[in-house]
Formats: structure tokens, sequence, C-alpha cells
């Protein structure tokens, strides 16, 4: 393992936040030579003043590449309480392999397992795979394109039962403009296959700044809307959130 990546990732400021359904995969690609690289963090806090509040979160994700061959795993959990009341409780599990078969060209298969309490998402489960394009590819700027088939099995807290076919199309941008600005956004959009009225859009876009040598700052901005959400759940999510990066 060549270069091992320790992102710790502090919030710092959330407007109207809630967790956005689709996992943004482009963003936790690692950037390694052959053999194993990864990321690990976690934090538990317990405040009290009139409540108690407890906060759980952890994130692990593990990457290994030979050859033309990837495999990728990302898991992450994030639990808080507030006295006898869950504020949020979500958790994800994410497979994915990937073969390069040119330059440009990769073919990937995944599955995913994902609970999210405030989604109202008691158990999704996705099963996929599909075509990665790597459109366009400089030193300062990079441009991926995807086409994915996805069959989605969804269990909903009302104990409603779900089983569908989508496809999912996704564009991803990034852009060093020097050493010490970068840039990067990606959108996702998932129609039913036979029934594209009913879609999903997910947008993610950042900024990171170089504070030291192997420390730098971001801003990231997330906007999600969902065509036919779960009762009770609103159509459109986002998020405004400061990063903090430390890497070795």
């Amino acid at each position: 393992m060549k270069k091992l990546i320790i992102i710790v990732s502090l919030l710092f400021f959330s407007v109207t936040y809630l967790p956005a359904q689709i996992m943004n995969i482009e963003r936790l690609r690692l950037e390694s030579d052959s053999g194993w690289a990864g990321t690990a963090k976690g934090a538990y806090n317990i405040s009290k003043s009139n409540r108690k509040v407890t906060q759980l979160q952890t994130n692990l994700h593990v990457q290994y590449r030979h050859n033309h061959h990837t495999v990728l795993m990302v898991s992450n959990l994030t639990f808080i309480r507030a006295g006898s009341e869950n504020y949020e409780n979500r958790g994800s599990q994410h497979f994915r392999y990937t073969r390069s078969l040119n330059n440009w060209l990769s073919l990937e298969g995944f599955s995913q397992f994902q609970y999210n309490q405030v989604l109202k998402i008691k158990f999704r489960n996705l099963w996929g795979g599909g075509l990665r394009f790597e459109a366009f590819d400089r030193e300062t700027f990079k441009w991926y394109i995807g086409n994915m088939f996805m069959y989605e099995h969804e269990q909903y807290a009302s104990k409603e039962i779900t089983n569908t076919m989508r496809l999912s199309y996704f564009v991803n941008l990034m852009w060093n403009m020097n050493d010490a600005i970068s840039f990067s956004s990606i959108v996702y959009l998932q129609p039913k296959m036979f029934r594209i009225t009913d879609y999903r859009i997910n947008w993610q876009s950042s900024v990171d700044f170089k504070v030291l040598d192997n420390l730098r700052a971001g801003v990231r901005y997330s906007w999600m809307t969902d065509s036919d959400p779960p009762e009770g759940v609103n159509k459109v999510i986002y998020s405004l959130q400061n990063t903090l990066s430390y890497s070795f």
C-alpha cells in the first residue's frame, strides 16, 4: 500500500440537513497503485443540558487494486439520540467491483444495503452494474460519465414493500485549478425503467482549499429531489457543510 489517507470531515454548519439517499461512490474512489488503500474514522459524543444527547458516527472505506481489477467496500453508520427520542439513525454498506477494459472504459458491478430512519426507509437493497466512461482525462481536469442498471428492493417504516428496476446515470467533473484550489461536481439521475416520471436527482459540488501541505479545508453542497418520496418525507433535501481533511 503506497498511501493511506485518513479523512476527517467536521460539520460546522448545516442548513435543513437530511442525509441523501444516493451514495456518491465517485467521490470515494481512491487514487492508489496496486494493493490496499483505505480510510477510517469514528466519533462518539455525549452531552447533557436539559436532555442527554448521544452521537455515534463511524466510517470505513477499503479499496484493493490489482492490475485491471478494483474492489471497493464502504460502510457508514450515524446515530443521534436526545433523551428518549432518536433524531437520526442510518447506515449503509456498499460493495463494488470494477474491471478496466481499456484506458477509458470500465465494467462495474455493485450491491448496497441501507436503512434510514429520517427518510422512513426500514431497509433498502440494491443490485446492479453497467459501464463507466472516462470522457476526458488531463492532469488538471477530468470528466467521467456512467450508465448503470439496478434492481431496487425497499421496505418502508409504513410496512409498504416495493420492488422496481431503475437506470442510474451520472456525470462527474473534477478540476484542479492550481495547487491550492480544487473543484468537483457530480450529478446522478435515477429514473424508474418503465415509469420515467418517477425519478431521483442528486447533485453534489465541493471546493477544497490547501491550508498546509497535507491539510485542506473546503465547502460541500448537496441537493437531492425525489419525485415520489415516502409519505412524510420532503421532496427536496439539501445540506451545506464545511470540511477539514488531513492526508499522509
